[in-house]
């Protein structure tokens, strides 16, 4: 099963490198000319990929910027594909990250070091939400938002699997979306093109990064056991070790 995942395009908190998360404040977080410009570049190469398909199903969050990049994709899809059967839904499950009073705080000053004692208020929560812990910030535990994206991956799979083979799957939303499916256990069911075998026989997680407005291709299927003794393999550890095999035969 193959998904197309669109970041929605920049906005000005990302022009200035600011935190989003959650938010959805008007001034910050919808797209500008430049990020209305990038998604529409994006849908346009999309275009040739899906135009044999029978219909295709949007998945988005529910967030200003992300909606309006999907409308921006939707607008291309009509003007230059010709398809009869387009479906929109929106899942809340698919909002970014919530972190709390670090929203609208820029990301990069937040993690210098000096902070840790310059600022603890703010830097000490987000560290104990990396590790899975409740905080005074309100910052949404990285575990807990990662789990909600692997669920949201699993229903995904279940719905739309059998309908793939015709049909085109888009998931528009933010990049704490792609991250948590590159670094949650949605990372069972994903593979994102960059992932190794390594020395003892382990898959590495990708660590692809996804640009504003980017449209990146996601392979999706359940893990299945292998053989009698309870081993699991995952997508990304097939595809993994094909291309390692390819590159011993080239």
């Amino acid at each position: 099963m193959k998904i197309y995942f669109l970041r929605h395009g920049e906005t000005p908190a990302v022009e200035q490198g600011l935190i989003q998360g959650a938010s959805d404040l008007p001034k910050i977080n919808e797209l500008n000319k430049n990020g209305i410009e990038q998604v529409r570049k994006s849908a346009i190469s999309l275009i040739p990929k899906i135009k044999n398909a029978k219909s295709v199903y949007i998945v988005q969050g529910n967030q200003w910027r992300v909606m309006q990049s999907t409308n921006v994709l939707l607008e291309e899809i009509l003007k230059h594909f010709g398809c009869d059967e387009i479906y929109l839904t929106t899942d809340i499950a698919l909002k970014g990250r919530n972190y709390g009073g670090l929203e609208g705080l820029n990301e990069q000053e937040l993690r210098q070091k000096k902070n840790l004692i310059t600022r603890p208020n703010l830097t000490w929560p987000y560290l104990f939400a990396q590790m899975g812990f409740e905080n005074f910030q309100k910052i949404q535990p990285k575990q807990a938002y990662e789990n909600k994206i692997a669920k949201f991956v699993r229903n995904m799979i279940y719905y739309y699997g059998p309908a793939c083979k015709d049909s085109v799957i888009i998931i528009s939303a933010t990049s704490d979306v792609f991250r948590a499916m590159q670094q949650g256990d949605a990372s069972r069911y994903c593979y994102f093109g960059d992932e190794t075998i390594d020395k003892k026989g382990r898959v590495t997680k990708s660590k692809r990064a996804i640009k504003t407005g980017e449209i990146v291709e996601i392979e999706m299927e359940k893990p299945f056991e292998v053989g009698y003794d309870g081993m699991v393999e995952t997508i990304a550890h097939r595809r993994a070790n094909e291309k390692q095999q390819k590159q011993r035969e080239a």
